[in-house]
């Protein structure tokens, strides 16, 4: 029987403690060198990240970059998607002055090798944009805001939730930089979308 006052783990918080058993088990047997292993350190930091545990994240992460970077090198482009989370957990626990810099590297490295826009660039850009509008420079996060959405418009459709997300980042970008009759213009646009969305829907019979 369980102690009065004892706390039962919560199912998520078993299964990330399942997770990081198995992840141990598995570099155990094909080492942490392994693509398996990497992989599924990689899904360990996402589940660290999205259950709030940072410093965890942070110090699979930073391992997985070493390990990719020795293997492949550092323009490798799975090492620059690790970089990329890595960059997004640095975001989240307010270390800015190293997000920024490994931000802009991971973006200017993708456009660099990686002509066709694809969902790894689009991140990149969605990290720097969130990075640079909390430090204030919002003329330069504008300008990655307004590529965010020609791109989700292409890549996701132009009704897609993560379009539509988009667009009311951009329209909080357009008021911070004091152009309150474009947002409000974007906004309207973002209403009749989903105006529109909703009348298409079919009804129950």
């Amino acid at each position: 029987m369980d102690k009065v006052g004892s706390v039962m783990p919560s199912r998520k918080t078993r299964q990330l403690q399942d997770l990081r058993e198995a992840v141990q088990e598995m570099r155990s047997i094909k080492g942490a060198d392994h693509a398996e292993v990497q992989n599924a350190l990689l899904d360990l930091a996402r589940n660290c990240k999205r259950a709030g545990q940072l410093t965890e994240a942070k110090g699979i992460l930073e391992e997985v970059v070493a390990i990719r970077t020795r293997l492949a090198g550092r323009d490798d482009y799975q090492t620059l998607k690790a970089e990329s989370l890595l960059s997004a957990i640095l975001f989240d626990m307010t270390d800015l002055e190293a997000a920024e810099p490994l931000q802009k590297h991971v973006l200017y490295t993708l456009e660099r090798k990686f002509t066709d826009e694809d969902e790894a660039i689009l991140q990149a850009k969605v990290n720097l944009a969130n990075t640079l509008s909390t430090v204030g420079n919002h003329q330069a996060a504008l300008r990655l805001d307004e590529e965010i959405v020609k791109s989700r418009e292409v890549i996701n459709g132009p009704n897609h939730p993560e379009t539509m997300k988009s667009r009311a980042t951009l329209a909080r970008t357009l008021r911070a930089v004091g152009d309150a009759d474009a947002a409000k213009a974007l906004e309207r646009e973002m209403l009749k979308s989903s105006t529109r969305n909703l009348l298409k829907r079919p009804r129950r019979s």
